[in-house]
């Protein structure tokens, strides 16, 4: 994905973890790229917590047994 970006396409293929490092790195707005970052990780945390306990009411084991 990284390779074939560019500033042409950055409207229609930019995903967070590409936006995040332009911002983070090529701007030097390091704390902007780490607050996405955390951002991207407390959102991934609770879809996780989500989907196990969905299964775990589906099948009555989920990560946590």
């Amino acid at each position: 994905m990284f390779n074939l970006y560019n500033p042409a396409i950055y409207s229609v293929s930019d995903i967070l973890d590409t936006y995040a490092y332009r911002i983070g790195i090529g701007q030097g707005l390091v704390e902007r790229g780490a607050a996405l970052g955390l951002f991207k990780t407390v959102i991934n945390f609770v879809l996780l917590l989500t989907a196990n306990f969905i299964v775990k009411k589906i099948k009555g084991v989920g990560i946590y047994e």
